[in-house]
């Protein structure tokens, strides 16, 4: 029997909570992220995959680096076949870690996201980057679990960073044609149920929450962004108290202020080729959102994490910085509905039956953990998609130029400061990139027996 669709979306669910202890005497934790990243050898990207390496590596060799952050799109184009496949060693080792005595980066961790290319063997390729974790001899690969895991590190005065990593393709599948077909309604329900219990539980003790995912929420650059993670992710990151969301895919380095919430797009670590468009911009202007670097650079970024502070600098590919911020933690809300925590978007309506949520129950037990609340909410959504066209994320990006032109008088001027005209917050169904054609999207299985629906939280410690 293969491993089917629905098969890996029940070994994935599992949340896994990695405890990190190796920054625990040091008062700050310095990490890298590199996105859209692993060409083999002869590829005409390869020397662009190189010399961003080549400055990683310097990066790393003047810092105490204590993790990467691998982006998605992991090995490009096609993803790798097992978990022994020649890529591992030409695309990753090799050109990032060398694997000599002088390098950097040996034995520091990569915990890894999936992109659309990791998933072009089907869900056997991307379980395969799971399975190198237990099947390989190095130390360094880390992907646990899906739809979403949870690392933390402690600073010397027991601050933590809980950093959270999604698979995206589980919260928005149609946002590209790979895998449209691996996921329904219901695997997004309980994937949103997943995300939102690993983000209470972390912020429950964390000074900061960071999630790394491979699909751009907000983007000024190639994919414009998902409107699908835009409409479901985004509120709950506000409430919840996300510090930033990192993100590939697009062929950018890109710094996107959204209030409180800071875009970090980072997916041009080889590729190259990625194109900013006006219309994005305008848009994002338009919309309230400072766009505070936007740049089809090949590049990097490198944090610097503190009690108080988070330093995130921009870095192209030969390690000169192109920007740089620094914010500080927000508040954590670990209330049992997000739209009661302060930070809840104003305008936005809580998801259908989120005052209903039933008390938390133990699933080690028996108990179905709570998952009819999203469920609930993919069926009015997903039914209200009923008379959307499937190319209408296409036909969005259609902007005349008269439009454009009307927005950048109406926004330019104040563009970084002042007050600006708003559009209500568009309702949610408009948002969702999810195709209202699939017959299996309006048929929601509700029951408490599903697989996916049972198993238990896994705690992991790396000693």
């Amino acid at each position: 029997m293969g491993l089917t669709p629905a098969l890996f979306f029940r070994l994935a669910t599992v949340v896994a909570v990695v405890d990190g202890g190796a920054a625990r005497e040091k008062r700050t934790l310095r990490f890298v992220t590199v996105g859209d990243w692993g060409v083999r050898r002869g590829d005409g990207r390869r020397p662009s995959m190189e010399a961003v390496a080549s400055s990683v590596d310097r990066y790393a060799s003047e810092a105490d680096v204590g993790l990467v952050i691998a982006l998605g799109d992991n090995f490009l184009d096609a993803g790798v076949a097992n978990a022994s496949d020649p890529q591992w060693d030409a695309s990753w080792r090799r050109p990032w870690i060398n694997e000599t005595e002088t390098s950097s980066l040996k034995g520091v961790p990569w915990y890894a996201v999936l992109g659309e290319r990791d998933y072009a063997r089907g869900a056997g390729g991307a379980a395969a980057q799971t399975a190198r974790e237990w099947d390989a001899s190095d130390d360094e690969w880390r992907l646990p679990s899906r739809p979403c895991y949870v690392i933390k590190r402690h600073l010397a005065d027991h601050a933590e960073i809980a950093f959270v990593f999604l698979d995206t393709a589980m919260f928005a599948p149609a946002f590209h044609a790979t895998t449209a077909d691996l996921y329904n309604a219901s695997d997004v329900a309980a994937a949103m149920v997943a995300l939102d219990d690993a983000l209470r539980s972390a912020g429950d003790t964390a000074r900061w929450l960071i999630v790394a995912g491979h699909w751009p929420m907000r983007s000024v650059s190639d994919s414009g962004g998902s409107r699908a993670l835009l409409a479901l992710l985004r509120p709950l990151f506000l409430a919840r108290g996300v510090d930033a969301y990192v993100a590939g895919h697009d062929r950018a380095l890109e710094h996107v202020v959204d209030g409180p919430l800071h875009h970090v797009v980072n997916g041009n670590a080889a590729a190259g080729g990625g194109r900013l468009d006006d219309a994005y911009l305008l848009g994002a202007v338009d919309e309230g959102v400072d766009v505070a670097l936007a740049t089809t650079s090949l590049g990097f970024t490198g944090h610097v994490v503190s009690t108080d502070a988070m330093a995130t600098t921009f870095y192209d590919e030969t390690g000169a910085p192109l920007h740089a911020y620094e914010q500080a933690p927000r508040a954590k809300c670990v209330e049992d509905e997000a739209s009661r925590c302060p930070a809840w978007p104003r305008g936005v309506a809580p998801l259908p039956d989120l005052a209903k949520r039933p008390p938390r129950r133990d699933a080690a037990a028996g108990a179905p953990p709570n998952v009819r609340w999203y469920a609930a909410a993919a069926a009015v959504v997903l039914a209200a998609l009923g008379g959307l066209h499937v190319g209408g994320r296409l036909e969005r990006r259609r902007v005349t130029r008269q439009k454009a032109l009307e927005v950048e008088l109406r926004t330019l001027v104040d563009r970084r400061r002042g007050a600006r005209s708003l559009s209500p917050e568009p309702p949610l169904p408009a948002l969702l990139d999810i195709a209202p054609t699939r017959p299996d999207y309006g048929d929601l299985d509700l029951s408490p027996t599903r697989a996916a629906r049972s198993l238990p939280v896994t705690r992991i410690d790396i000693i």
